[in-house]
Order: structure tokens, then sequence, then C-alpha cells
């Protein structure tokens, strides 16, 4: 089995899951919850907390990537340049 087969769903199961959860949705009962005004504040805040955590993650890693890519440009302008020569 190559690497590649692993992460693809093939057509029957999409399908297939997509029946399923189109069954489960159109089968759920109403719940008659009450939803107090402090549960908006809730998502909100987890929203907002979810952003922050995605820019400190990103900006803990933008160096990273940054040199990452500053390498291989860097390798291919010196590359180029010394075939030149």
């Amino acid at each position: 089995m190559d690497d590649e087969s692993v992460f693809v769903m093939s057509y029957s199961k999409a399908v297939k899951l997509s029946g399923f959860f189109l069954v489960f949705l159109n089968t759920a009962q109403p719940a008659h919850a009450y939803l107090d005004p402090g549960t908006g504040s809730i998502i909100i805040q987890s929203i907002i907390g979810g952003i922050a955590a995605a820019a400190t993650f990103g900006a803990l890693y933008w160096a990273k990537v940054k040199a990452f890519f500053n390498s291989i440009l860097h390798k291919e302008t010196t590359d180029s340049s010394s075939d030149s020569k």
C-alpha cells in the first residue's frame, strides 16, 4: 500500500459517510434548551482565544519558515551565479 492511498477516501466511502450525516441530522429532535446570555460571551471568548492562539503559533514559527525559504532561494541564486562564471 502506497502512502498516498492512506489519505484518499474512496468515492463510495464518501457517499456512505455523507448519507449517514444527512440521516443523522434529519432525525435529530429539538432540544428545547435554554441558552442564557453568558453562553454567547463564552462562544465569543473561545473564538477570540482560538485566533490569539493561532496568531501566537504563527509568530513563533514564522522565523523558521522564513529562514527555510530564504535558504532555498539563496542556494538557487548562489548556484545560478556560480554556473555563469
